[in-house]
């Protein structure tokens, strides 16, 4: 049977295009492409003190930049109910030194309490401005300050999602520039812990060492 080359060449061809497409598919999706996390970790903090910043961090371990129109912040500690149970929550920055700095519309604080707080920001839609996310990136989140006065001691948990609270206010997100779509990182909730003051420390090493000291006196009278 004669082959008719111009449709082979053609079939070729074809197969030789699929090929590709099948090849790049996964570099069109820009879902698949963006990889936002937040690890929160453990946080230590001095005990007794306030005003104690601490910035917070989101990685887009992804290959495509993530340009954000705006961005919902929820943090909560504890329980996020307040009554003097845990240190408390002070202030919320998610401008300085993020990559909304030079590209902000508004800043929304819409819930300020001593242990949750629900803050929104959003860039200059009217100036075609966004914040933007670089691909293989580790990005300043924001900076959230704590008050530990009163405590000299302990672990409290700390969430950007999966709250307690009822009902649930919903977790850290942003949206996406152009297409106002919302886009939920990954997260990683930690915790806080006090760690106690030097002083105490060697307070109590001394107070130890007296009290090895005078139980070692007893036992050689005593023998």
């Amino acid at each position: 049977m004669k082959i008719d080359q111009n449709i082979l060449l053609r079939q070729t061809r074809r197969l030789t295009l699929l090929g590709l497409l099948v090849m790049a598919g996964p570099t069109w999706s820009a879902g698949a492409a963006i990889i936002l996390n937040v690890d929160v970790g453990t946080i230590p903090l001095s005990a007794n003190t306030p005003g104690q910043p601490v910035d917070l961090f989101i990685d887009n371990t992804g290959d495509t930049a993530f340009q954000a129109q705006g961005l919902t912040f929820r943090i909560q500690l504890d329980d996020g109910l307040g009554g003097g149970n845990a240190p408390i929550i002070t202030a919320v920055n998610l401008v300085n030194g993020t990559p909304w700095a030079g590209h902000l519309g508004s800043v929304n604080n819409q819930t300020t309490q001593s242990e949750f707080w629900d803050v929104r920001v959003l860039s200059d839609f009217f100036s075609s401005q966004f914040a933007q996310l670089d691909a293989n990136s580790h990005t300043k989140l924001g900076t959230v300050t704590f008050d530990t006065t009163g405590f000299t001691s302990g672990s409290w948990n700390l969430r950007l999602a999966d709250f307690t609270l009822a009902p649930d206010p919903g977790d850290t997100k942003y949206n996406q520039f152009g297409s106002g779509n919302e886009f939920f990182p990954t997260i990683n909730n930690g915790q806080i812990t006090v760690v106690p003051e030097p002083s105490t420390w060697f307070a109590g090493i001394f107070a130890l060492s007296v009290a090895a000291v005078a139980s070692l006196r007893r036992w050689l009278v005593k023998g």
